[in-house]
This record gives C-alpha cells, sequence and structure tokens, in this order.
C-alpha cells in the first residue's frame, strides 16, 4: 500500500497553532489505532502525544524515548488515559 500524507493541525490554547507533516501507511496507523483503543486511551490525545514527542526528539541519536511512546506505557496512560472515576 502507497504511504498516504497526512497533514495534522494541532492546535493549543495557550501556543501558536502548530502544523506537523507526516507520512504515515495507512497499515501503521490503522494499528496504533487499534492499539490505543485496546489500552483505553483517548485516541485523538494520544497521536497529539506521539507526533509532539517525535518534534520534540528529531535531533536525538538515542531512542531510548521510544518506549514512552508505545500506548501500554505509563507516560503514554498519564497523558492520554481516561480519567480514573474516584
Amino acid at each position: 500500500m502507497k504511504n498516504s500524507r497526512i497533514l495534522l493541525t494541532l492546535s493549543y490554547k495557550v501556543l501558536p497553532i502548530v502544523i506537523i507533516e507526516a507520512f504515515v501507511t495507512i497499515p501503521l496507523a490503522k494499528l496504533y489505532l487499534s492499539y490505543s483503543k485496546a489500552n483505553h486511551l483517548r485516541v485523538y490525545d494520544y497521536f497529539e502525544y506521539i507526533l509532539t514527542e517525535l518534534a520534540s526528539h528529531q535531533d536525538d541519536t538515542s531512542r531510548e524515548f521510544l518506549a514512552d511512546l508505545m500506548p501500554w506505557s505509563e507516560k503514554a496512560q498519564e497523558k492520554c488515559g481516561h480519567p480514573k472515576k474516584s
């Protein structure tokens, strides 16, 4: 399957609008979508989290931060998980 060009616009309340261009294969996007749902994450927030973190680590030579991007990681659960009912 060919790569699809996805233009994502992320808007923030305080920061100016940030536009991120990413090349994502459709099967890969569907895989992350299903993983985020299976791990009870808010899908839009999870994709926003991934793209923001990848952009902030562009110049890093270490790839250790990738473990925190997995949908089952504690950091992803903390940032994108549904609020716990009390």
